[in-house]
């Protein structure tokens, strides 16, 4: 009778051991498809998020070029010219927020007028 008792006690521990082994397997199987099905959402998305990004790059530079050509082709490029095109191309394209005109400044000019830039050029900030 005792032979019987190891022999089933035994038994149980494996057959725990086996019931422990399968459950920590499709666990580990479950978390797995759960990790690829993640990755796959997540390259489509950044697939996605690549293609709009590039679409709008590209779409930017359209829009500079525009105005590049805009500014070459008049002799004198005044605001209204310039007001009438950008308000054109910010209703055709609403994530571009402002398009605006900055006169050019040569750095010899800012340092010849005013003190502070002449200080900072000197120890070679500029």
């Amino acid at each position: 009778m005792a032979g019987t008792a190891t022999y089933s006690r035994r038994s149980a521990w494996r057959l725990n051991l086996m019931i422990l082994t399968v459950s920590v397997i499709v666990v580990w199987w479950s978390i797995w498809l759960d990790i690829q099905q993640l990755k796959r959402e997540r390259d489509t998305e950044l697939s996605r998020i690549d293609r709009q990004l590039t679409q709008r790059v590209n779409t930017l530079e359209t829009v500079l070029i525009s105005l590049g050509g805009l500014y070459h082709e008049s002799d004198e490029l005044n605001l209204a010219e310039l007001t009438g095109f950008s308000e054109e191309l910010l209703r055709a394209y609403p994530y571009i927020k402002s398009i605006t005109q900055l006169p050019q400044t040569l750095p010899d000019r800012f340092i010849e007028d005013r003190p502070f830039f002449r200080k900072r050029h000197s120890p070679g900030y500029w």
